[in-house]
């Protein structure tokens, strides 16, 4: 827990790895990464939503109390993945123009990683509470949108990357990602992968 504080003086933070910022960095993004992929699963466990009705007063449909219903199966997955996406987006966005790690901006991407736990933990509950009918309008547009984008880069790497007479290489990886792209959408809509 230290290491996720940033380099406060401490004797417990010696248990940081050492190594360069930015692959510590990565490591611990890719861990973020993980851990929300991990609850994704658990969250579409069958029979979660009666484990946690078991749990005395987690799950109760009283006033301001979140039906179980809503903390398990698809939907919830959806919500905790916008809210990762959302959390990303935000430091992506403020992290546009930093070019070296002496812009105070590093400092942020580098460290901070209690906050920025805290907020992406903030980030991924506020999603639960985003009205069902805007979010799933929302997400349907964005799903479209990024289905166009996808065939708009297909056509761009196609264009840009590969020659009538050469770049074999470049057609068969475009040409097996989009596949994999293609097989991957199918299996999300089958009613067994459901």
């Amino acid at each position: 827990i230290p290491c996720l504080c940033g380099s406060a003086p401490c004797l417990l933070c010696r248990c940081c790895p050492s190594g360069n910022n930015s692959t510590v960095t990565r490591l611990i993004y890719a861990l973020f990464l993980l851990v929300g992929v991990c609850v994704a699963c658990v969250m579409l466990i069958p029979g979660m939503e009666e484990q946690l009705n078991k749990i005395p007063g987690f799950c109760e449909n009283e006033k301001g109390v979140v039906p179980c219903s809503i903390l398990v199966g698809y939907k919830a997955v959806y919500r905790l993945c916008f809210g990762l996406a959302m959390f990303y987006l935000l430091l992506s966005l403020l992290m546009i123009k930093v070019k070296s790690s002496s812009d105070p901006r590093a400092a942020v991407h580098n460290g901070f990683w209690f906050f920025k736990f805290a907020t992406a933990v903030a980030i991924i509950v506020g999603a639960f509470f985003i009205p069902e009918g805007t979010f799933t309008t929302a997400l349907l547009s964005a799903t479209a949108l990024n289905y166009l984008l996808s065939l708009v880069a297909i056509i761009l790497f196609f264009v840009y990357y590969t020659h009538p007479a050469s770049c074999s290489e470049n057609k068969a990886f475009i040409s097996v990602n989009m596949l994999l792209c293609v097989g991957a959408s199918v299996m999300s809509i089958l009613p067994k992968i459901q």
